[in-house]
C-alpha cells in the first residue's frame, strides 16, 4: 500500500470518529458564512457559500406587491362567524379562510411569501383591462427580480447545481433543512417534532408554508404547510399558469426536488449571488418570426392505404427550383432529388421525393426567435440546422411547405418499409432514414436520401412571453435526433419522430414537452391543398351571413348562424335565461355581448328545438372542416376583443374569423374560483360526459388568447359554468 493511500485511510478513520462524512465533493463542515445588507430597507441577511455558489441563508423579507406574511387563524373571528349565518354573509366561503390575518412575526422568522410575478419583478404580466397596452418585458439572465442588487432569483439550473453539490437528490432534503422547526401531523391532527434536517451546509431551510391561490386571476385563498413544507421560486415559467420551484417537506418522500406551482401561489424566495465571471447566457435572437401568407395551411390531404404502387409526379406540386420529377415507387430508392430556395434568407435545401411526399432532405436553419444552435455554436447550425421549441417550429417552414402532422410522419415511415409495432415504433424505418455518417456507433444506410443527422436536442429554460431566452442544457448530439410534428397531444406536449444511434426503428410519440428544442423537417404542400379561394385549405364553404338568422321561440331572441362543411352552427353564444345559468360577473350587459354561462346539466337542455349541444365528435368535425385542430382557433376566433402582447410569443390574441364563427373571449365561471379569464379564454360545453354521475365531469372545448392557434379539449366538474354553442339537428345527425 502506498504512503498516500495509507495517509488518506487514516484521515477518513479520524473523521469518521467525529461523525463527519468522508466523501468526494464539498465538505459539509466547510461552511463559509457571511452577511449581506439590503440597501432598500436596511435588513441584514446571513449568507453561505456552497460549492461555487453563494446563497442567502435566510428567506427574503423585502416587502413588495403580491407578498405576504403567512396568515394565522383568528379564533375570535371564527367564533363570531359561527354565531351568524356565515354561509350567507361569507358568500359561501369557510370562516377558516375568511378569518386569517397576516402576522409580522411570521415574516420576521420565515420571510415573506411571494407570487411568481412578484419574485420576478413583474408588476403586470398579463394583459388585463387596466393594462393600457402591454409593456415589453425583456429580461436579461440572470433575473434580479425582487432580489437585492448583485443577487438574483435562481434559475432551475442553479437549483440543480445546488442539489448536485450537496450530494444529490437522495440527501438534499436532509442536509439543507434546518435542525429545528419541522414537524409532521397525523390524520388526527396530532403533530410531532419530526422531519428536521441536519443543516450540514448552513442553508437552514425553514418550513415557511404556502399561500395558495384559488385560480390564476384571483387573490390568494387558503394557506397551508407552515411547519411542514417549504417552496422556493425559480425564474423558470412552466406553461401559461405555472412556474418551477424547489420543494422541501418534513416527509422525505415529498422533499428535495423541483416541482411547479401556480404563479399566483405565494412561495418563499432565496436569492443567489451574481458571479462576476457569469456570462449572459441569453440568446441574442432579435429576429422575429416571419409569417408568409398561405405558407402554413393545416388541412392536409395525405395518401391512404399506402401500397407498393407507382405514383405519378403530376399529382405533386414540384418544389421551388426543382426540375421535373420522375415517377417514384414506394420502398424503392428515389432519384427525385431537388433543391428548395427559401426566399426569406436565401438558404437552399436539398429535397427528396419519397412515395407521394416531397421532403426537405436537410434540417431547417431559418433563424427566428426561440430557435438555437447546438452549444451556441453557429457551425452546428450550418451542419445540423437549428433547434426549435414547438411553438416556434409550427410556423417556420417556407411558403408552400409545412410542419408535418403525425399522419404525414406515419406515411413516410410506412413508405420506407417501416412496420408498425406497439408504442409508436416502426421497425426498420430508422436505419434507412439515418445518414451514413456522424452517428456514434449506429450509422444508417440512408437508402432514400432523407439523411437524418444526429442533431441532438436542447431543454429551453425560459419564459415565453417574458423575453427570457435561455437554453439550460444541450444533449445527445451524435446519438439522437427528434423532429417536431404539428400534432399536439396536450396543451404543453406534442408529437415528435425520434431516431437514435442504438436502434434500427423509429419512434413516433406524443409526450414531448414543448419546452424542448428539436429539429424541423418540412414537407411539401400537396397541389390538392389549393382552391379557388387562393390559399384557403379546406372544403368548408364560407357563407354570406345575411339572412342566416335563427329566432328562439322561447324568448324571441335572434342569433346569426353559419354553415361550415356539412354542419350548421349558431354563430353567437346562447343567451337563453334558465336555471343554473348566469352572466359574467352577474352583469346583464355581459350576457348581451358574450352570452350566458351554463352548468353542464342545464346546457344539455338549453338549445332551442331543432338544435342541440354538440358532442365531442361534432366539435372534431368542425375543426377538421376548417383545417385541423392545430390551427382552428385562428380561423374561428373573432377579429377583436382578445388580449394580446407582442412579447407573448408566436401566435396569440385575435383571430381572423374566416368562417364567421366569431368566438369571443368570454371567460368562464369556476365555482369558488369565481369568474375568470375575460379576454383570455373561451370554453364551450360538449355533450360528451364519460362520468355519468350528476356530480361528475363532462367534456369541454377551450380557445386561448395565448401561445398558439390550437384548440384544446378536457373535462371539468359539471357544476362549472361555460358557454354554449348549439348545432342544428337534421344535418349533423344524419
Amino acid at each position: 500500500m502506498s504512503k498516500r493511500v495509507v495517509i488518506s485511510f487514516f484521515i477518513c478513520v479520524a473523521l469518521a470518529a467525529t461523525f463527519v462524512p468522508c466523501f468526494a465533493g464539498v465538505s459539509p463542515n466547510a461552511k463559509n458564512f457571511g452577511f449581506m445588507k439590503d440597501s432598500r430597507d436596511g435588513q441584514v441577511y446571513k449568507t453561505v457559500k456552497i460549492g461555487d455558489q453563494v446563497w442567502m441563508a435566510e428567506n427574503l423579507n423585502y416587502k413588495t406587491f403580491e407578498s405576504h406574511c403567512y396568515p394565522e387563524l383568528d379564533r375570535e373571528c371564527v367564533d363570531r362567524m359561527f354565531s351568524m349565518d356565515w354561509l350567507e354573509n361569507g358568500k359561501g366561503e369557510s370562516p377558516f379562510d375568511l378569518c386569517r390575518i397576516e402576522l409580522d412575526s411570521n415574516c420576521t422568522k420565515y420571510g415573506r411569501l411571494y407570487s411568481w410575478n412578484a419574485a420576478m419583478g413583474i408588476a403586470d404580466s398579463s394583459c388585463t383591462e387596466s393594462c393600457d397596452g402591454c409593456k415589453s418585458l425583456e429580461f436579461v439572465y440572470p433575473v434580479q427580480g425582487v432580489c437585492p442588487a448583485g443577487w438574483h432569483l435562481p434559475s432551475k439550473k442553479e437549483w440543480k447545481t445546488l442539489i448536485k453539490t450537496v450530494g444529490g437528490k437522495d440527501v438534499t432534503s436532509q442536509v439543507l433543512k434546518s435542525t429545528t422547526g419541522w414537524f409532521e401531523c397525523d390524520d388526527y391532527e396530532r403533530c410531532y417534532d419530526s422531519g428536521n434536517g441536519s443543516d450540514d451546509f448552513g442553508f437552514a431551510a425553514l418550513p415557511a408554508g404556502v399561500i395558495a391561490s384559488k385560480s390564476d386571476f384571483d387573490d390568494f385563498g387558503g394557506s397551508y404547510g407552515k411547519g411542514s413544507i417549504a417552496h422556493f421560486w425559480s425564474s423558470l415559467e412552466r406553461y401559461h399558469d405555472g412556474a418551477t420551484n424547489f420543494q422541501l417537506a418534513s416527509d422525505a418522500r415529498h422533499s428535495g426536488f423541483l416541482t411547479f406551482n401556480k404563479k399566483r401561489d405565494r412561495l418563499s424566495v432565496r436569492c443567489v449571488k451574481d458571479r462576476q465571471e457569469i456570462k449572459n447566457d441569453r440568446q441574442e435572437e432579435t429576429v422575429s418570426p416571419v409569417f408568409v401568407p398561405g405558407a402554413n395551411s393545416s388541412h392536409r390531404v395525405t395518401p391512404s392505404n399506402v401500397t407498393s404502387t407507382t405514383i405519378s409526379s403530376s399529382n405533386v406540386l414540384a418544389p421551388v427550383g426543382e426540375g421535373s420529377l420522375t415517377d417514384s415507387v414506394f420502398s424503392v430508392i428515389p432519384d427525385s432529388i431537388g433543391n428548395l430556395l427559401d426566399p426569406r434568407d436565401g438558404q437552399t435545401y436539398r429535397t427528396v421525393k419519397i412515395g407521394s411526399q416531397t421532403w426537405m432532405a436537410e434540417n431547417l436553419n431559418f433563424k427566428t426567435r426561440y430557435s438555437f444552435c447546438y452549444d451556441n455554436d453557429s457551425s452546428n447550425c450550418k451542419k445540423y440546422g437549428r433547434l426549435y421549441v414547438w411553438n416556434a417550429a409550427i410556423e417556420q417552414c417556407p411558403a408552400g411547405w409545412h410542419l408535418p402532422d403525425t399522419t404525414e410522419w406515419k406515411t413516410l415511415l410506412l413508405s420506407v418499409g417501416g412496420k408498425f409495432e406497439r408504442n409508436g415504433k416502426f421497425s426498420d424505418a430508422g436505419k434507412v432514414l439515418k445518414s451514413t455518417t456522424d452517428w456514434q456507433g449506429g450509422n444508417g444506410s440512408d437508402d432514400f436520401g432523407f439523411s437524418a443527422l444526429p442533431a441532438g436536442n436542447a431543454e429551453y429554460e425560459g419564459s415565453v412571453g417574458y423575453g427570457i431566452d435561455i437554453i439550460e442544457e444541450y444533449g445527445n448530439k451524435g446519438f439522437q435526433t427528434h423532429f417536431w410534428s404539428s400534432t399536439e397531444s396536450k396543451s404543453y406536449e406534442a408529437f415528435c419522430m425520434m431516431l437514435d444511434n442504438g436502434n434500427s426503428y423509429s419512434k413516433l410519440y406524443g409526450n414531448a414537452s414543448k419546452d424542448y428544442a428539436y429539429s424541423v423537417r418540412c414537407v411539401k404542400d400537396y397541389i390538392r391543398r389549393k382552391n379557388k379561394d387562393g390559399g384557403r385549405t379546406n372544403d368548408a364553404v364560407i357563407p354570406a351571413l345575411s339572412g342566416n338568422l335563427l329566432t328562439d321561440p322561447r324568448d324571441g331572441q335572434t342569433y346569426k348562424t353559419v354553415k361550415i362543411g356539412l354542419q350548421t352552427w349558431m354563430a353567437e353564444n346562447l343567451r337563453y335565461n334558465m336555471n343554473k345559468s348566469m352572466c359574467y360577473n352577474r352583469d346583464d350587459n355581459n350576457c348581451m355581448k358574450y352570452g350566458r354561462f351554463y352548468e353542464w346539466l342545464s346546457a344539455m337542455n338549453a338549445c332551442p328545438a331543432g338544435w342541440h349541444l354538440p358532442s365531442g365528435a361534432e366539435w372534431d368535425i368542425l375543426f377538421e372542416s376548417v383545417g385541423g385542430r392545430t390551427s382552428a382557433a385562428k380561423v374561428l376566433k373573432s377579429k377583436t376583443g382578445w388580449h394580446t402582447c407582442k412579447n407573448w410569443g408566436w401566435q396569440n390574441g385575435n383571430g381572423t374569423d374566416d368562417y364567421g364563427f366569431s368566438v369571443l373571449p368570454e371567460g368562464a365561471y369556476c365555482g369558488l374560483g369565481g369568474f375568470v379569464d375575460l379576454g383570455l379564454e373561451a370554453s364551450f360545453w360538449s355533450s360528451t360526459a364519460p362520468d355519468t354521475s350528476e356530480n361528475g365531469s363532462a367534456g369541454y372545448i377551450q380557445f386561448l388568447a395565448k401561445y398558439n392557434y390550437a384548440v384544446y379539449e378536457g373535462s371539468c366538474a359539471k357544476h362549472c359554468a361555460f358557454s354554449v354553442r348549439c348545432v342544428r339537428d337534421e344535418i349533423s345527425r344524419k
